[in-house]
């Protein structure tokens, strides 16, 4: 499957020099260090998470542009982030067809490891959504002065044990998933946003799922602070109840030059009788899922350059009503091209 993939990417790239296109080629690399405690899963401490990724981006004309992104992982599995074509046609629409980053919230946008503040997802952002959530399907986006908007229409998310587990390229039922996002600038310095999603994951088109997202995002030339919150909803079958995930993050990073000091808070909630370990439809369904979770996070980024840097966390765990020993120390380094 991987060869494919580069393929496609080396097709691009003859095709935009045939069209005498803008390309922007660039890429990634990164790996990670992780030790924790002894009730950890990594108690014993292990180098992991080595991500290789390729993207090419340009403009054909003036009107259209396009985008390919790949990546390989530690174990050489390929996959692909996006390939989208996109068409200019005024400030207020901007429509891009293909497989592309779903537009809901701040985090998916900014969960490459040069971008993202943090070397782990925040507790909700890695509990509501598939990690690096993407979409086959019609996106638009614009804006008019301090309002921006990004809407979209997809297959969405697929039913499985959690909510993290949906990412799917093949629709599983008839349904289309459909979601919003839309942003306002405050101030220079502070902007919010505002994220929406509903779609049927489940292959009876039966049951939804909702999900909503706040966003809220300030920077000055000392320090950032972002905050999300976000909600899931989860139909489930009579007589049970809706699965629930709810959640947030605060973060604060500080400029001191080249070095960037963390610091975050997240809690996560979320219960579900119907899902969790084990589930494979609501005829057979999981063990079910309750847990209350709380993460306070310090740590540092050090940008050697514009395009290398070093990531240090440590994570302090807690979840109700379980003690567990099982704080984390995370390494992560990182450099593009």
């Amino acid at each position: 499957m991987k060869s494919k993939y580069w393929i496609a990417v080396l097709g691009v790239l003859w095709l935009a020099a045939g069209l005498r296109a803008e390309v922007n080629p660039g890429g990634y690399l990164s790996f990670q260090f992780l030790k924790g405690q002894k009730q950890s899963a990594y108690d014993r401490g292990s180098f992991e998470d080595l991500l290789a990724g390729f993207l090419v981006s340009g403009n054909i004309d003036s009107n259209f542009t396009f985008a390919l992104e790949a990546r390989l992982d530690g174990q050489g599995a390929a996959a692909l982030d996006q390939a989208w074509a996109g068409v200019h046609l005024s400030k207020l629409i901007n429509a891009r067809a293909g497989l592309f980053l779903v537009p809901f919230g701040r985090y998916n946008q900014i969960s490459l490891p040069l971008q993202a503040p943090l070397v782990r997802l925040p507790l909700n952002i890695e509990g509501t959504y598939p990690a690096r959530w993407r979409d086959i399907g019609v996106c638009a986006e614009g804006g008019l002065g301090i309002f921006s908007y990004a809407a979209f229409i997809g297959n969405g998310p697929a039913e499985g044990e959690t909510l993290s587990d949906g990412q799917q390229f093949r629709d599983n039922n008839r349904n289309k998933g459909m979601g919003i996002r839309g942003t306002v600038l405050l101030a220079n310095s502070m902007e919010a946003g505002v994220s929406y999603y509903l779609g049927k994951p489940d292959s009876e088109d039966a049951r939804d799922l909702r999900l909503l997202g706040l966003d809220m995002r300030w920077v000055t030339t000392g320090y950032e602070i972002l905050a999300e919150y976000t909600r899931a909803e989860l139909e489930n079958p009579a007589p049970f109840s809706a699965g629930t995930a709810e959640g947030y993050y605060v973060l604060l990073a500080m400029n001191f030059g080249g070095i960037h000091p963390t610091f975050s808070y997240q809690r996560f909630t979320y219960d579900d009788l119907v899902h969790g370990a084990g589930f494979v439809s609501p005829e057979a369904p999981g063990a079910g899922i309750s847990r209350d979770l709380v993460r306070w996070t310090v740590g540092a980024r050090c940008l050697l350059s514009d395009k290398f840097l070093i990531k240090a966390e440590y994570d302090i765990n807690k979840e109700k009503g379980i003690t567990l020993n099982d704080n984390l120390l995370s390494l992560q380094l990182a450099f593009g091209f």
